[in-house]
């Protein structure tokens, strides 16, 4: 009989949703490859891995969902987690590099007709102003469109004003609104200024993060979301109204 010591068991990890976009009849689904460890927040990131869903239309319990065959990630990006976008004939996924504490953002990209094919085996990344767009299998270093990102934020281009538009939070626990901008997706992008300082901000043990503009929706010139947590266990369990997004309406000045 082999002893407990000696049996070397699976490694399990899970999958934590990132962000999608909607390309013709197929819906790409990208996510993070995380497992539990002891340290931290009682996470790791592991990889990144993406789905698409050939039915998109249907109730989600019964979309056909197949996962993609993704390439090696030596960068350690969390590609397509912080925000997915069709400009274009590219899709665009962006994505921290972990765990890098000033969540420098870095960008892919693959053309629509080869997300519609499901091949995402062929990303070309972003090398600076210099090299442009290169190929996955390019030595050239990877250069982040902007520091101090955030692991979950959003980047959309907004018609009013001509520019492609970056909302995050900034800070660890109490954490602000944010909200930068470029001319073109690439930069060069503005330092992030204030937009809101939620009412959270001073509570003990808060954590305010993944703050996101959402231009799909109506009712304000943007609309936004934050969401609220906590670092004290027992009070997820005791206070039903933490954890949930919180809403904000944005006019124009």
């Amino acid at each position: 009989m082999r002893s407990h010591a000696a049996i070397r068991r699976p490694a399990f990890f899970v999958r934590s949703p990132g962000n999608g976009v909607r390309v013709d009849n197929k819906l790409l689904l990208f996510m993070d490859r995380v497992r539990s460890v002891n340290t931290g927040l009682g996470f790791q990131s592991i990889g990144w891995t993406a789905f698409s869903v050939a039915n998109p239309d249907a109730e989600p319990s019964a979309w056909r969902v197949v996962e993609l065959e993704t390439p090696p990630n030596p960068l350690g990006v969390l590609v397509g987690f912080a925000a997915v976008l069709r400009s274009g004939d590219h899709v665009y996924a962006l994505g921290s590099a972990d765990p890098v504490k000033s969540h420098p953002i870095y960008a892919t990209r693959w053309p629509v007709a080869a997300v519609r094919l499901g091949n995402l085996m062929q990303p070309e990344w972003w090398a600076g102003p210099q090299l442009g767009w290169v190929p996955d299998s390019s030595p050239a270093a990877r250069v982040p469109l902007f520091e101090n990102g955030a692991s979950e934020l959003s980047v959309h281009f907004d018609s009013a004003t001509k520019q492609f538009v970056a909302v995050q939070a900034v800070g660890f626990g109490p954490a602000d609104v944010m909200l930068r901008t470029a001319p073109t997706l690439t930069g060069p992008w503005t330092a992030p200024r204030l937009l809101y300082r939620p009412p959270e901000y001073y509570r003990p043990n808060v954590m305010i993060y993944a703050a996101k503009a959402h231009p799909e929706l109506t009712g304000a010139d943007m609309v936004l979301t934050y969401a609220n947590n906590t670092f004290e266990f027992g009070d997820q369990l005791s206070d039903s109204v933490i954890y949930y997004p919180r809403f904000l309406r944005m006019a124009r000045c």
